[in-house]
């Protein structure tokens, strides 16, 4: 279940859409499909669906606060995810890119000399 919501999260926060792509959004099915995982993760998560913990062939989970807790670490690590990424990329995306980094046009030699 952890590692499946950390892939999930992982790519819904890299995902980026335009220009080179169509954005998740658009891209319903792609959109609809994580939104699904992720719900049928945390219902396993927290053993609502009993019939579908045994297809999935999770043992059961010792107590309610063990299940309590992988919700709750599972919510986390999507929502911690996608903010870090929100986050950094509002902080660097539109910074103006470092002294040592920026391209300098090469000068034009004369080549008769």
């Amino acid at each position: 279940l952890v590692s499946t919501s950390m892939a999930v999260a992982t790519f819904f926060a890299n995902y980026r859409g335009s220009p080179f792509m169509i954005s998740l959004v658009d891209n319903t099915l792609l959109f609809y499909s994580l939104i699904v995982v992720e719900a049928v993760l945390l219902i396993c998560s927290l053993d609502i669906a009993s019939p579908l913990n045994y297809v999935m062939e999770l043992a059961p989970f010792p107590s309610m606060q063990f299940r309590l807790s992988l919700f709750a670490m599972l919510v986390l690590d999507l929502v911690g995810t996608a903010g870090y990424t929100w986050f950094v990329r509002r902080l660097f995306v539109n910074a103006p890119p470092a002294a040592d980094a920026r391209v300098v046009p090469d000068q034009k030699k004369d080549k008769d000399v």
